[in-house]
Parts: C-alpha cells; sequence; structure tokens
C-alpha cells in the first residue's frame, strides 16, 4: 500500500559529479522512473537543455541553462507554481511537498507548502550557496560554511549543533539533517529513531544524502557507507561497493552513480524506481524521489524526447562538488572558440585557472590540491560569453 509522502519523505539535492562526458556531447536531458501517478515522471517537452533537476515526494523540478525552472507532477500545495519572476536561478532542490530554488545573487526562493514555515527563509537572505528540505522543514548553507536552517523542529532537526562553521555541503532527510565539513567530517541533528544520525568512524567523506530513516555518505575512496533504517535494504550497498561519485537517498530507497556515469540502485522497488531505463549510461547527476526517481543525461538520439542541438546559453557545470585534489569542469556551449577558468575565492583574488579547450567538448581540469578548503567562483570566458559558477574545495 502506498505511505503517504506526507508523512515521511527524505530530501535530496542532485550532486553532478565526477563523469566525463561523451565526445561531442550537446546538452542534457531528465530522464525519470518509478511511479508516475501524479505525473512526476511526465518530462515537460522538449526534453533538453536542462542542467539541474530536484526530486519531491510526488513533484518533479528541473533546471534549464536559460535560468528557468520547470516543475511537474503533483501540484496540490503548489509546489510547482513558480514564483514570478521565473528567471535566473542557479540551482534547485526539494522537499517534500515545496521547491526551493538558489537564484544568482545568492538568495534563494521557496514554494509550495508553507504549514510549518518551511518557507519562509530567515533574513537577512543572502549568501547562500546551497539547500536542502525535508518533510517540513528546510537547510541553507552559506558562503562562510554555517548552516541555516527553519521550518519545523519537532525533533531538533533544525538545531544545528556547535561549532556552526566549516560546512561544504547538507542535506535533510525526512525529518533528520546532515552537514558535511570542510575536513570530511559527518555531523548528523535530529530524529535518529532508526540510526539515522549515528554516523559511522569511517570517512573522509566527500558527499551526503538523507532519506526517511536512514542516510548516505560517499568516502573519498569512492565507496558509499549507509546507517539507519534497512527494513527494503536501502542501506545494503551492491557489491563491488567501489567508484561512486554520487549519491541520493529516497523514501526508501538509494541511487548511487558511478564513474562510468551508469546508475545503481537498491532498496524498495514496489514502484520501479530502482529499475533503470536502458541503456544505463551517460549519467551525469542522480535525485530520488519519494516513489521516483530522475537523472541527469547526456543527450543522446532516441533517449528522452528532446531533440538534439546546442543551448542558447553557455553553462558551465562543475563535475564533481565539492572537489578534491583536481576540479573537473565541461563548459556546455555552442562556441567551439577557445577561453579560460578563473578561480576566485570570496574577496575576488584569483587562486587558480585554466584553458578552455576548442572544439566540440569543453571539458576543464583544474588543480585546486594547493589552495585552502572553502568556497570559490570558477568564472569562465570564451570569446565574448562569460558566466561564473560555485564550487567547493574539501580537503
Amino acid at each position: 500500500m502506498r505511505q503517504s509522502p506526507s508523512a515521511a519523505f527524505p530530501a535530496f539535492l542532485v550532486v553532478v559529479a565526477a563523469v566525463a562526458a561523451p565526445a561531442g556531447a550537446q546538452d542534457f536531458s531528465i530522464l525519470c522512473w518509478g511511479d508516475n501517478w501524479w505525473g512526476e515522471c511526465a518530462v515537460p517537452s522538449p526534453n533538453q537543455y536542462f542542467v539541474d533537476c530536484a526530486a519531491g515526494a510526488i513533484h518533479s523540478i528541473g533546471l534549464k541553462s536559460s535560468g528557468m525552472v520547470l516543475c511537474w507532477g503533483s501540484n496540490s500545495a503548489g509546489q510547482c507554481t513558480v514564483p514570478a519572476p521565473n528567471q535566473d536561478f542557479a540551482a534547485v532542490f526539494a522537499g517534500a511537498a515545496f521547491s526551493i530554488g538558489l537564484k544568482d545573487d545568492s538568495t534563494l526562493i521557496c514554494w509550495g507548502n508553507n504549514d510549518l514555515g518551511q518557507c519562509e527563509v530567515p533574513l537577512p537572505n543572502a549568501d547562500f550557496i546551497a539547500a536542502s528540505g525535508g518533510v517540513d522543514h528546510c537547510i541553507g548553507l552559506k558562503s562562510n560554511g554555517s548552516v541555516v536552517c527553519w521550518g519545523d523542529d519537532l525533533h531538533g532537526q533544525c538545531t544545528v549543533p556547535p561549532p556552526n562553521q566549516d560546512f561544504v555541503a547538507i542535506a535533510a532527510g525526512s525529518f533528520h539533517s546532515m552537514g558535511l565539513k570542510s575536513d570530511g567530517t559527518v555531523v548528523c541533528w535530529g530524529l535518529n529513531t532508526d540510526g539515522q544520525c549515528d554516523v559511522p568512524d569511517s570517512g573522509p567523506y566527500i558527499a551526503i544524502s538523507g532519506g526517511t530513516g536512514h542516510s548516505l555518505a560517499l568516502r573519498i575512496d569512492g565507496c558509499i557507507d549507509a546507517w539507519g533504517l534497512d527494513n527494503w535494504g536501502q542501506c545494503d550497498v551492491p557489491e563491488p561497493n567501489e567508484d561512486f561519485v554520487a549519491v541520493s537517498a529516497g523514501l526508501f530507497f538509494s541511487l548511487g552513480l558511478k564513474a562510468d556515469s551508469s546508475v545503481v540502485c537498491w532498496g524498495s522497488n514496489e514502484y520501479g524506481q530502482c529499475t533503470m531505463p536502458w541503456p544505463n549510461q551517460g549519467f551525469v547527476g542522480i535525485a530520488a524521489g519519494g516513489y521516483h526517481s530522475l537523472g541527469l543525461h547526456v543527450y543522446q538520439a532516441g533517449v528522452g524526447d528532446g531533440t538534439p542541438g546546442m543551448p542558447s546559453t553557455p553553462v558551465l557545470r562543475v563535475l564533481q562538488n565539492p572537489a578534491g585534489g583536481t576540479a573537473s569542469l565541461v563548459l556546455v556551449s555552442p562556441s567551439e572558440a577557445s577561453g579560460e577558468v578563473d578561480l576566485l575565492d570570496l574577496t575576488g583574488r584569483c587562486v587558480g585557472a585554466a584553458l578552455i579547450p576548442g572544439g566540440e567538448s569543453h571539458q576543464v581540469e583544474m588543480d585546486v590540491s594547493g589552495i585552502p578548503a572553502g568556497v570559490y567562483l570558477a568564472r569562465w570566458n570564451q570569446g565574448t560569453c562569460t558566466g561564473a559558477t560555485r564550487l567547493v574545495v574539501l580537503r
């Protein structure tokens, strides 16, 4: 029997991971599989030019390269009604029945269910670099490494343990919260009835995700640690547990993205949310919802319902964020001109640079091993086109 998605729900950031895009790749589409009762797997056409995605309980979100957000699936609480002006978005995130958008100016916009204030971003609404949503609470990560939480705090999921500093990534489970520190340690707080806050003595970690009663963390060696509720096998990572580059926890299931661009799914599969569509390759990002899964996919003819083409606005993607010794970036651009990427710290000082090669494939490898952990701005210049994106460096 279907469980009410508002009763128990995980939270999810899509993680764009360290996967090299196939040569000649042109843009990204979103593939969905699993439950489609509310249309949460019915990606609006044309399925192209997407650069980010997120999954709610029974709705989905996609970000276009133009900065416009599209939502589909249930709109019972207004979670698919994007506030105007629908422009200048840099990233998207999802809670159970609400949506979160990060704007280019580092502010957050939330819409949908607001019963417990989860859509009321605390002031000052500035300097955010990421967000995540649970059932009725929301987390925001500031550029100074601090975490802000708002909404339901019945289980302490909004009470950040001290010291509130040095965070580089966040994730919200249904009723618990997770934070990744710059030293690779994970801190959890909130509901712990199933041990979802009992972090293993392992790591260092580079990515995290929270489910309904379980948690996932990706170690720097490419293995996944999972803990908490395991009634559907959502903590039983399939062998070989290696070469993973991203994780996402769903309601009672888990997703892992491999370095070869394939996706591994485990746990509850009652609605096909763990049954991968063919071909299982070409993925660069994942997002687990209530009973459905999303994958950000390099466009291929015959996969999805889009048509080939280049985005009108160039987009720079950080493939693994946080990055370790090397930061991999891909510039999706119609131009074949060469260019450069500069890495700036929060004071505007240039701490690194790399060339953008000419030709169809614009892949950039930047050495970040010699700079401190923290948040940086990757600013690119290619002919008459310029832009920037955020990069988190982990030690």
